[in-house]
């Protein structure tokens, strides 16, 4: 699979991120982290944000300190640097990936979404989702959705906590989304690859 393949596909499978990540496999995705800043722990997880200004990039993750602290019998140390992000025992368990907004026409969209299959069904990449868009601002949808990314995006309508919206950004028109049949749908063509969604903090 083409790089711009993989990366046009919201959510990311989670080969196709080791794909990304050199052969190095999923948690190969840690070297992205190259300006690490801890936010917050939760739930006996760790809450990191950083930009790559290589790839004009900014990823948001939770990560599982639980083996470093199993061995080492502590709490794992801050995050402040590449040197905590490599530990071998500091496990990537969801990641959520944007341009930075300086791209794109200014417009956040995602880019890559994965969640190791340990940790599916804790409702972790939706947190990811939710802690861009009210740290971030607007949050546009991928050009390429999986069933997965159309079921999160349904999931953020149905939480009633933010504003959804498509845009067409070939005529920048916007229009509401609706449900209908447990399916957003709206007057503008959303299986178009210029028609995006979005999403705001109510």
């Amino acid at each position: 699979m083409r790089f711009n393949e993989i990366i046009e596909k919201e959510i990311t499978e989670i080969e196709d991120i080791g794909e990304l990540s050199y052969g190095k496999g999923w948690q190969g995705h840690k070297r992205y982290f190259v300006k690490p800043k801890e936010i917050l722990r939760q739930d006996n997880l760790i809450l990191v944000s950083s930009t790559d200004d290589k790839f004009n990039s900014i990823s948001i993750a939770w990560f599982d300190p639980s083996e470093y602290e199993k061995k080492h019998k502590k709490p794992f140390p801050t995050i402040k640097s590449m040197r905590e992000i490599n530990n071998p025992d500091l496990i990537l368990a969801s990641v959520l990936e944007t341009n930075k907004p300086s791209t794109l026409g200014g417009r956040l969209t995602v880019t890559i979404v994965g969640t190791e299959p340990k940790y599916q069904g804790k409702g972790l990449a939706f947190k990811l989702y939710d802690y861009v868009i009210k740290n971030f601002g607007r949050l546009y949808s991928d050009s390429k959705q999986s069933p997965a990314g159309r079921a999160m995006w349904l999931k953020l309508f149905k939480s009633g906590k933010y504003n959804i919206k498509a845009e067409d950004l070939s005529t920048s028109e916007t229009a509401p989304v609706k449900l209908v049949d447990d399916t957003l749908v709206s007057k503008l063509d959303l299986d178009s690859k210029s028609v995006r969604l979005f999403a705001e903090a109510k």
